[in-house]
């Protein structure tokens, strides 16, 4: 074996020495460290501790409020939807929580902005969806959350312009809209006109209305009414009371649909109405859509 074949294989023997070597050590390098820290475990709470839950920024309204206090707390709950309403946009807050039966009573000092008969009126609060939702009227579920207008001979309440509004866990009862013209004779519990959209969601009852049209709601002028599961509109009834001086027949007792307004049904139930003509649950006439 001459010199340089002899240098060749001790330089590559030499070369696979070190290939071990390195090898070894990088192996022993990687068992040797010291693992990732472990996260932090969470802070036990102790046995009894009071967890504070955040709640959502809202507005409340008592029948035992006054609308001279903030409304920020169940402790200084307005009196008026009304009041509320005009905080919203004050304050930005898009939650109003109603604590117990809200009546005519409650907005005695409210102007009607149109005249129109309907003891609550929403008009125009923007494209925002503002939600109105109902707890007992001490939080515990005492009183059923309520909008009222029995012995008015008013609609509950009238959503017109833009103007989007979300009902939860409330009653919309007591309404009558037997006025022999129009607006007057529709909408006995809702009467949502001139593009405002409504959604009744889980817990939002229409109940114990009457109107020439619409008993339980009528949708009017590009309005939209959109039902949820858990929504329920019933025992609702349209009147033959002012049928010769309208000269027309009292239809929808459940719900009334006219001149581009539009009903959606993504759950809920309408059921029980009567109407004195025709549409005992839903009336659609006029391009009204369904």
């Amino acid at each position: 074996m001459n010199i340089d074949r002899l240098r060749r294989v001790r330089f590559f023997r030499g070369l696979r020495l070190f290939a071990c070597f390195f090898a070894a050590g990088v192996l022993l390098a990687r068992c040797t460290s010291a693992p990732p820290p472990l996260p932090p475990p969470e802070e036990e709470q102790p046995p009894g501790a009071v967890v504070v839950v955040e709640e959502i920024p809202s507005l409340f309204v008592s029948p035992k409020g006054s609308d001279s206090a903030g409304g920020f707390t169940r402790q200084t709950a307005l009196r008026s939807l009304d009041a509320a309403l005009n905080a919203v946009g004050e304050s930005g807050i898009k939650r109003i929580v109603i604590l117990g039966r809200l009546s005519a009573e409650s907005e005695a000092l409210r102007a009607y902005p149109r005249g129109e008969a309907s003891v609550f009126f929403i008009s125009n609060t923007g494209a925002e969806e503002i939600l109105i939702t109902g707890e007992g009227e001490t939080g515990a579920g005492e009183e059923e959350a309520a909008l009222c207008a029995d012995g008015t001979e008013k609609k509950v309440i009238t959503i017109s312009g833009e103007s989007r509004v979300r009902f939860e866990n409330i009653t919309i009862s007591g309404g009558s809209a037997l006025v022999p013209d129009i607006p007057g004779g529709i909408g006995g519990g809702l009467y949502i006109d001139e593009g405002a959209q409504v959604t009744l969601g889980a817990g939002t009852r229409v109940v114990s209305n009457t109107a020439v049209f619409g008993a339980g709601a009528a949708v009017w002028t590009d309005g939209r009414l959109v039902l949820e599961d858990g929504a329920d509109i019933r025992d609702n009834y349209t009147s033959a009371f002012t049928y010769m001086a309208m000269q027309a027949s009292p239809s929808g007792g459940g719900v009334f649909v006219s001149r581009l307004g539009e009903l959606v049904m993504r759950g809920g139930e309408i059921s029980g109405n009567r109407a004195y003509s025709s549409g005992g649950g839903v009336s659609v006439e006029n391009s009204g859509r369904f």
